[in-house]
């Protein structure tokens, strides 16, 4: 038994290969990500900036420019984007630059994320700065436990609201020391004894947004539509003002792209601000110029819109909204019954461009215009809605328009890096009309279609 066991052993041994083909290791050097590296998103491209020299890229982030909610996430996505610096970047530059726009936009949690990724001991002053007041604007136990220099005067609220008498008494003496902040100095005295609080500062500053949001003190008076994004978007977010004050800057900011449909819609809803009409709302938030904001914050309104033989022949501003409200299926298919049972109506004449500024296989332009040309619709007018579809490019074969009333704006130049066109192209679009066009034909010849597409609807350039 034993030799027949030994047998079969030799007989699989002998099966085997001779040894087993193991592949090669190939040993390569680990590259540690730099700080200037970090962000929070994968980028297109990890190279983006590798051929753009620092002074360049960081001025390219300079002109960067909220404009509307598509475009903003264009430029946002590029600032979070975890790519190598751009070459000849001084240390921590890089970073700094990013984390700075983005706290000037106002996007307060964005910049505490991504200083949460940064090792503390390889944090730069100028982070740890933009750090904690991004934290005293969303988290303010988080900015008093965050260990940093410079931050004598939160320590010094942080021991005040902590009821320690003997902490807080030394903190007033080094803050006099160090400087004169009256303002500070008094709230923490009012929250360690109890006292009521109720002054203004002379400057709204981070930590004087979070002391007043402490104290529960309007501040309304201190902010207007010249005050920074940032500051703007901290009293929107501040929940102790009235919605109705707070209410038309966040419009403004949702329309910007720097703010959520959400949080506009609760407000909305807090103020009682609209009217239950969707038509009068819709037509409301036209004349104040957030049109795109008002339709995404109410998209269940216009979700719940269904068409009927009556509502259908005069509802262009419908196929308009519903588009706007990001529901492209929902207007091509109030357009199409639309046309099929009004096919001379208002909503036909006035509502198919609204339509096309979707991504299609196809395009067809010449018969909508017909009707338009033949009810002595203006030149101007008509040049204005082609002029947006020529800077799209998107006239199919056979088809042509000439400009007789107005005349299209240079094409932009798009000779640098894909990351220096993307960000020109879309600096363009705060430069009135023609600047959008510009915009919108640059976004296109990169492969930005869909993205150009959206920021013509958001926009608002079709008459």
């Amino acid at each position: 038994m034993r030799a027949f066991r030994n047998s079969l052993l030799f007989l699989w041994l002998a099966v085997l290969p001779a040894r087993a083909d193991v592949p090669a290791v190939r040993q390569t050097a680990l590259h540690r990500i730099t700080p200037d590296a970090y962000g929070l998103t994968v980028p297109r491209d990890k190279a983006m900036w590798e051929r753009v020299a620092f002074p360049a890229a960081k001025n390219l982030i300079g002109q960067m420019k909220p404009f509307s909610p598509a475009a903003t996430a264009m430029q946002t996505d590029i600032l979070l984007s975890t790519a190598q610096p751009p070459a000849f970047t001084p240390p921590f530059e890089w970073l700094n630059a990013r984390m700075a726009k983005l706290f000037d936009w106002g996007l307060f949690k964005e910049v505490a994320q991504l200083g949460e990724k940064i090792p503390p001991t390889v944090r730069s002053a100028a982070q740890n700065g933009v750090i904690v007041n991004a934290l005293l604007l969303t988290d303010f136990q988080k900015a008093c436990a965050f260990d940093a220099d410079n931050t004598e005067k939160i320590r010094l609220i942080c021991s005040a609201l902590n009821g320690d008498e003997d902490e807080t008494f030394r903190q007033i003496e080094i803050v006099r020391e160090q400087a004169d902040d009256d303002f500070t100095v008094k709230a923490a005295e009012a929250f360690v004894s109890g006292a009521s609080f109720t002054a203004l500062p002379p400057a709204l500053s981070p930590l004087n947004i979070a002391v007043l949001r402490l104290a529960g003190i309007d501040f309304s008076e201190k902010v207007s539509e010249r005050s920074p994004l940032w500051v703007q978007k901290a009293f929107v977010e501040t929940a102790g003002i009235p919605a109705e004050k707070r209410l038309p800057f966040a419009e403004r900011l949702a329309q910007k792209g720097l703010l959520s449909p959400a949080v506009l819609k609760r407000l909305y809803d807090d103020a009682e601000f609209l009217t239950g009409d969707l038509k009068t709302d819709f037509e409301n938030a036209e004349k104040r110029g957030v049109a795109a904001a008002f339709a995404l914050a109410e998209k269940d309104r216009w979700a719940a819109l269904e068409p009927s033989i009556e509502n259908l022949a005069d509802s262009a501003w419908v196929v308009k909204g519903l588009t706007a409200a990001g529901l492209s299926a929902k207007a091509q298919d109030w357009f199409d019954k639309a046309e099929i049972l009004h096919p001379d109506s208002p909503t036909v004449e006035n509502g198919w461009f609204y339509t096309e500024l979707e991504p299609k296989d196809e395009h067809y332009f010449s018969f909508r215009l017909k009707p338009m040309i033949d009810r002595d619709t203006s030149a101007e007018r008509l040049d204005d809605i082609m002029a947006v579809f020529l800077a799209l490019d998107l006239l199919p074969n056979g088809e042509y328009w000439n400009l007789s009333a107005r005349e299209m704006p240079e094409a932009l130049s798009l000779d640098g890096t894909a990351v220096e066109n993307e960000l020109n192209a879309l600096a363009a679009l705060t430069k009135g009309r023609d600047g959008v066009l510009q915009s919108l034909q640059a976004l296109k010849r990169l492969g930005f279609e869909k993205e150009a597409l959206r920021i013509a609807v958001e926009a608002d350039i079709l008459p």
